[in-house]
């Protein structure tokens, strides 16, 4: 695997935090959002880390697309999106994965085996 950005699939709670928190400590990251008004801020304010979990409140900025504007491959997914919304994620981020990449689900909700057999339910980089 070349050394590549993480992609963090989903920048709510559980994908923001990590891509902050991530970010923070030096790693490469990259999320992916829908709500293209949360992209914008993510990457010119900086997603605003805040709450009791955390050691204290920040912004950290952070490269944000949206589906259709994101460009490349990587070699780590991480999926972050609510459960009900795994299959379009999926169809939506396989063809930025690469070849010997993987995906790691940081969803609240049991998709590993939707994401384990996706490619060979619907083929590879599939529409649903």
């Amino acid at each position: 695997m070349a050394n590549k950005p993480i992609l963090i699939w989903g920048a709510g709670a559980i994908g923001g935090i990590l891509g902050a928190y991530w970010a923070r400590a030096g790693q490469d990251v990259v999320m992916v959002d829908i709500d293209e008004s949360h992209v914008k801020v993510c990457s010119t304010e900086g997603i605003l880390i805040e709450g009791p979990a955390t050691d204290g409140e920040f912004r950290q900025k952070i490269p944000t697309f949206t589906p259709k504007s994101l460009s490349g491959t990587f070699d780590v997914i991480v999926l972050a999106v609510k459960a009900q919304a795994t299959k379009t994620a999926l169809s939506q981020l396989l063809p930025h994965l690469s070849d010997d990449g993987f995906i790691l689900s940081a969803q609240n909700g049991l998709n590993e085996r939707l994401i384990a057999i996706w490619p060979e339910l619907k083929g590879p980089w599939a529409p649903l």
